[in-house]
């Protein structure tokens, strides 16, 4: 049902804001993550698909932890450039303006 709500969410955030491209983004990538891990509790009906999904579930639910820890390193590494932040107009550092964006760039640095 939330894969559903996100769509819906979706239509109504292109309907309101056309010129906005990021919420629709953002809520149609949400969508699309809830579907198709909403797709693995109909592939566990399968035989041949089973195995895999309970496996795939365990090693999900052993990495919450580490991945709560991760989180908080990133979210750590996004307030110290914040803070370091000098608030000059030169636009190599223009997206630590604000914490949003200082929390953006330092989880998309962690992952590429």
């Amino acid at each position: 049902w939330t894969s559903k709500a996100l769509v819906i969410a979706t239509k109504i955030l292109r309907f309101f804001y056309r010129t906005s491209l990021r919420a629709n983004a953002i809520t149609s990538a949400a969508s699309l993550l809830f579907t198709w891990v909403g797709a693995f509790f109909y592939l566990r009906g399968f035989e041949e698909f089973a195995w895999i999904v309970i496996a795939l579930t365990r090693i999900a639910q052993s990495m919450i932890y580490f991945t709560l820890v991760l989180i908080m390193i990133v979210i750590t590494f996004a307030l110290v450039l914040r803070a370091l932040y000098d608030g000059s107009n030169n636009s190599s550092t223009s997206a630590l303006s604000n914490i949003g964006s200082a929390l953006e760039n330092a989880f998309f640095t962690s992952i590429f």
